[in-house]
């Protein structure tokens, strides 16, 4: 009868667990709050001493990088998203001081750490370390290397950055996507060279004007220009480029061609683009 009762005990904990942090998720869209008694219910449910701890855990990690590390979430209390992150880097340490070879927790941990360094100066070396250790273990893994580099571009380090983006092509140097993260930071750096070697294949419109937001996140509008033209010419139904190149224009002095990009981006999408090229049009004829 004992052994009975124990196990059936031991069943239902994974059970209770795996409600609890349903129930803790469903917390943060009821409440829309990630305040101190949503991270307590994550808390109690990440160390309730069951093989369901670890997947707690990563929840939380969840919660941290698809509504903490978002524009919406980030309006949220400043001392509420600090506990909720350092909470979570805790629970998540535990999970890597059980495997300390599992090369996604590095992963995952490593990236948190790199996007939340501004709640603590030590994050960043922490996240610097957790992803040289991923590295390590799984030294073929792309998104290591991206996360590496986010991590070094953080730091001010665009030339660790830029070699490990390197490495990364040579790993693979077929893999698009890792061409257009090299392109996008030789952008940043003004390599423009390499932008050229990593564009000259056949790329999708999409990429196109991801580097294209390199070269405006470095103020080089000209060459911004030329990439989302591309883009455009790729993607004639993507109103979002027209709106993009008006602004790009008025920003060099071309107001005609600025106005014309406007009307294109209204005129594939009236519903989303309508009021705001109306709106952009009356800022022109002011200018």
């Amino acid at each position: 009868m004992v052994v009975a009762t124990i196990s059936v005990f031991v069943s239902i904990r994974p059970m209770i667990q795996a409600t609890g942090v349903v129930s803790s998720i469903s917390s943060i869209r009821e409440l829309r709050s990630i305040g101190p008694e949503v991270l307590a219910s994550f808390e109690k449910y990440a160390e309730y001493k069951t093989f369901g701890d670890q997947e707690a855990r990563e929840q939380m990690g969840k919660v941290v990088n698809d509504i903490i590390n978002t524009d919406q979430g980030r309006l949220a209390p400043e001392e509420h998203q600090r506990a909720f992150v350092g909470s979570t880097l805790e629970q998540m340490e535990k999970s890597i001081e059980e495997d300390a070879l599992n090369v996604r927790y590095r992963l995952f941990v490593g990236t948190i750490y790199t996007r939340f360094a501004e709640f603590d100066e030590s994050y960043i070396k922490k996240g610097e370390e957790h992803l040289k250790e991923a590295l390590k273990i799984s030294p073929n893994k792309h998104q290591i290397y991206f996360a590496l580099a986010e991590n070094y571009m953080k730091q001010g380090d665009g030339e660790r950055a830029f070699k490990i983006l390197e490495k990364a092509v040579e790993l693979t140097p077929q893999y698009e996507t890792a061409k257009v993260n090299l392109a996008f930071l030789a952008a940043i750096l003004s390599r423009h060279e390499v932008v050229q070697e990593m564009i000259s294949v056949e790329i999708g419109a999409q990429n196109l004007a991801k580097i294209g937001n390199g070269y405006i996140n470095s103020q080089q509008f000209d060459r911004a220009i030329e990439l989302y033209s591309q883009a455009s010419q790729k993607d004639l139904n993507n109103p979002e480029y027209h709106a993009v190149l008006a602004g790009l224009y008025l920003n060099q002095g071309f107001r005609e061609e600025a106005i014309e990009e406007a009307n294109k981006a209204k005129e594939l999408d009236p519903e989303n683009y309508g009021d705001k090229v109306d709106e952009f049009l009356q800022n022109v004829k002011a200018r």
